[in-house]
């Protein structure tokens, strides 16, 4: 099965650092939410897990050439996982979708409780 979606919700989003990386494979966008954890590392990296119930807020890319796009961002995003995972739009429509899970270590990462990433923490 071809997924070709992505939520991000940190560096990847419109108007942050990494956007440009992505930008060209963007055939639309939605806002969007799923459900886990945020975290900051070192200050400057959020970092996404599954546990948790908070709702994370990010935005659905619709993105096209998966495979070029993937080899991209499977590399620069090491320290992380590519998986699978449920997210809403904001009418609670349901898509499969990619998002990429922290691996590392939590010691000394900050909890986001609000669940969004914004420009205050770069």
């Amino acid at each position: 099965m071809l997924i070709d979606k992505l939520f991000v919700y940190g560096l990847l989003k419109k108007g942050y650092p990494n956007y440009s990386l992505i930008e060209p494979y963007i055939i639309t966008s939605i806002d969007a939410y799923t459900f886990g954890s945020l975290y900051m590392i070192n200050d400057k990296h959020p970092a996404y897990i599954k546990s948790g119930n908070n709702k994370i807020e990010g935005t659905l890319y619709f993105i096209s050439n998966t495979k070029i796009i993937f080899k991209i961002l499977d590399y620069i995003e090491q320290g992380y996982k590519r998986e699978v995972t449920t997210v809403y739009d904001k009418d609670n429509n349901e898509y499969l979708a990619w998002i990429y899970t922290y691996l590392g270590n939590l010691k000394d990462a900050k909890l986001l409780p609000e669940g969004k990433f914004t420009k205050k923490y770069l």
